[in-house]
């Protein structure tokens, strides 16, 4: 059942044009090693921010992360790709705050976690050795954090989807199969500002097999998000292995 709708459009590109594109299918994933800085807050009767390297002790860690994505030359109907990004950091450290309903004094340990679903419809504007992409994303973040003393651990969740602008440009290099891209999603309404940019080096082989190498950078400024408040930026290198067909 699953394979009919791609049947379906296919026969429509076969009917209407002899020189249209098949539709192309995107999958891949790879390794962010990304480090945090900023802060995190509780949003309780004793306000105070956490800062997560002085107060939480967290450090960069190598993560992964996924997408796939379907290009199709339908006209009106958009693109999509889906991309899976994990972010879970572990640390140790001194926080002298209320968090939830407890307040900590002293040594504690601690998680965060920032797991992001990002669904993104697009056109593709231009389409030549330069390549455009314009359309708007959400981004669904499942995100917690944990406090823990040596007498009462302390958990806070937090989810929200968050609509945004997407963009991405795409510069093919002639004769190489060696490409350079940015892309970008951004939010700026009331007091939420987020970013999440990324630019990269790709090389693909006429086999449709591929790599890629950046440098991708989160801020996620976020208020009153199920009583969190954060004012986060998480950046660093990526690898990544993809296949195109």
């Amino acid at each position: 059942m699953k394979q009919l709708p791609a049947i379906f459009l296919l026969s429509i590109l076969h009917i209407s044009s002899a020189s249209a594109d098949f539709i192309g299918f995107t999958i891949g994933g790879g390794i962010w090693n990304h480090s945090p800085s900023g802060t995190i807050r509780n949003n309780g009767s004793n306000i105070n921010d956490v800062n997560l390297e002085d107060n939480l002790g967290l450090s960069g860690e190598a993560q992964g992360f996924a997408w796939v994505s379907v290009e199709h030359p339908v006209p009106l109907v958009p693109n999509v790709e889906v991309r899976y990004s994990t972010i879970d950091l572990t640390g140790n450290g001194t926080v002298n705050a209320q968090f939830g309903d407890t307040t900590f004094t002293g040594n504690i340990s601690d998680t965060l976690t920032l797991n992001q679903y990002d669904a993104i419809i697009y056109y593709e504007i231009l389409d030549n050795w330069v390549n455009l992409d314009l359309g708007v994303s959400v981004k669904y973040i499942d995100g917690s954090v944990t406090i823990t003393s040596s007498t009462i651990t302390e958990s806070q969740n937090f989810t929200a989807p968050i609509p945004m602008a997407y963009a991405k440009a795409k510069f093919d290099l002639p004769f190489s199969g060696f490409s350079a891209s940015g892309k970008a999603s951004l939010l700026s309404f009331g007091d939420h500002e987020l970013s999440d940019y990324e630019v990269s080096i790709t090389y693909e082989t006429d086999l449709g097999l591929g790599a890629g190498i950046g440098y991708r950078k989160q801020t996620l400024k976020l208020d009153d998000i199920k009583q969190i408040s954060s004012n986060i930026s998480i950046d660093g290198l990526f690898a990544n292995l993809f296949y195109h067909f």
